[in-house]
């Protein structure tokens, strides 16, 4: 014999649809403190009043470049360009992107002054001179991406 349990004790339509119409899918909102509000959902749409974190980031290991230096590269005719240094997430950049430049970004890194967007590493390949020193790095457009925050503040 199975272990099924058989639910034959049924509602009738009218009782359900009555049971299911005194349910309050909309309850009055209430204020808690941030720790008891786990499993809670917000009553209105919240905005940030600034921008978190307050600066452009990497939103992938990449090279930071510049937007503009990369538009029109592809497989075939990559951008070739100098690596000027690195930027690690927590580290603030002591680097500059010119024009013709990039710098190895971490995710979550702050954007160099300069560099308004991240050409994932995957798109990229580095040219290595016959010291062993990367002498260049070719970006395969156009999968740039601009800087962003986590949460921007709202306008309007």
């Amino acid at each position: 014999m199975s272990d099924r349990k058989e639910f034959r004790d049924l509602a009738e339509p009218d009782e359900a649809h009555e049971a299911i119409a005194s349910l309050d899918p909309s309850p009055a909102p209430e204020t808690v403190p941030l720790r008891e509000a786990r499993g809670r959902v917000l009553a209105e749409r919240v905005d940030a009043r600034i921008d978190v974190p307050g600066f452009d980031r990497g939103s992938m290991d990449g090279y930071a470049v510049r937007a503009r230096d990369t538009f029109g590269a592809d497989e075939a005719d990559p951008a070739v360009l100098e690596p000027v240094g690195a930027v690690h997430a927590g580290a603030e950049p002591d680097v500059t992107v010119e024009p013709g430049t990039c710098a190895e970004i971490s995710t979550g890194a702050v954007m160099p002054d300069g560099a308004d967007a991240v050409v994932m590493v995957e798109r990229t390949s580095e040219v290595t001179g016959g010291d062993g020193d990367v002498d260049a790095v070719e970006a395969r457009g156009p999968n740039s991406r601009p800087a962003r925050s986590a949460c921007s503040r709202r306008s309007g």
